[in-house]
């Protein structure tokens, strides 16, 4: 039995890691390994499928040569199949979506699926409409997508991403499920971090801000004035009831109204003293 796909994808880096791609992957290896994976199946070979299948988890990550988009296609189609036999239908269908993205016009073999096999329906059940890309931080060396170079990585269903240095060597392979970080990779220079934002003390002040502050901070005096008074009026031994409402309104409002002025000659003040630059 084959891991599911989350796990398959897992292990297959964990794998790689552990061993430190010690021997290096083409990828002529690694479509035999998928032609050797598809004979087993054919042959209800389930050992055969299980080595093939550990080659190809392997191999994804050590792979040193770029990756085409017929082989892209290809891997799409063994995780579809390794995915189907374990009963995870929506994984196999999103991976079959992502085969089918890149060669629309390919069509499964009566060999692999005779007609009328389920599989068939898994394989067209996910409409390529749906594609969506999103856009990835631009690298210093290049990113490809399923064989493809961009910066816009496809998001409704896998891809195999590859990161080259700024000599065209590949620098890692890795089979991202959707929704999954992007690999580490360097930023193209100037671009490592977000711009920062500073503030720097001017003198003189600006007269103009420095003066609307001043307005302002009368102004919140005086509102808070008001409402103190009418504060004291609502807690009067004995108000008449008809007016409890009014005042409390009153109150409320000059309060807010207190507020909202305070700010805004703090953040005039602020801004007759100090001048923000990125």
């Amino acid at each position: 039995m084959i891991a599911p796909l989350l796990l398959w994808v897992t292990l297959s880096v964990e794998v790689a890691r552990a061993a430190d791609c010690a021997a290096p992957v083409t990828t002529i290896d690694l479509q035999r390994a998928l032609e050797d994976a598809e004979a087993a199946y054919v042959a209800l070979d389930d050992v055969a499928l299980s080595v093939a299948g550990q080659t190809v988890q392997n191999g994804i990550p050590c792979l040193n040569e770029p990756i085409s988009r017929t082989l892209a296609a290809s891997i799409h189609r063994f995780v579809g199949l390794q995915s189907f036999l374990d009963r995870e239908l929506d994984d196999a269908a999103l991976a079959y979506a992502a085969a089918r993205a890149i060669e629309p016009a390919y069509v499964l073999p009566l060999t692999l699926v005779p007609e009328g096999h389920p599989l068939r329906d898994v394989y067209a059940s996910v409409d390529l409409g749906r594609d969506e890309r999103v856009s990835v931080p631009e690298a210093k060396g290049r990113l490809t997508f399923d064989g493809r170079e961009g910066d816009e990585r496809p998001s409704t269903w896998p891809t195999i991403v590859q990161v080259f240095d700024e000599e065209g060597r590949v620098l890692s392979t890795t089979y991202l499920l959707p929704g999954a970080p992007m690999p580490d990779y360097a930023l193209v220079e100037g671009r490592l971090s977000p711009p920062t934002f500073k503030l720097e003390f001017q003198t003189p002040p600006n007269r103009t801000l420095l003066l609307s502050a001043g307005g302002a901070a009368v102004a919140a005096g005086g509102l808070y004035a008001l409402a103190a008074v009418s504060a004291n009026r609502y807690h009067e031994v004995d108000p008449p009831d008809s007016n409890l409402d009014a005042l409390r309104a009153t109150t409320n409002g000059l309060t807010v109204a207190t507020w909202g002025v305070g700010v805004a000659a703090a953040t005039l003040g602020v801004g007759a003293f100090f001048v923000g630059q990125w």
